[in-house]
């Protein structure tokens, strides 16, 4: 494991937070990643939904 980082009182964790130069173009998307996590998400939720027992009669209608 790397070093831990010690905060100093009033610095900021990112010295361009709220400044002029702030934008999306600072920031590393990584796709791929993204990619990884939104398919782990719907594949658990598809176990989840199947694992879930049949309803025993539909639901009844609404007046």
């Amino acid at each position: 494991m790397g070093r831990r980082r010690r905060r100093r009182r009033g610095v900021p964790y990112d010295a361009r937070y709220h400044a002029a130069r702030d934008g999306l173009g600072n920031v590393d998307v990584n796709a791929t990643a993204l990619d990884i996590g939104v398919d782990v998400i719907a594949y658990t939720l598809g176990r989840y939904a199947r694992s879930l027992p049949e309803p025993d009669s539909p639901a009844p209608a609404r007046r």
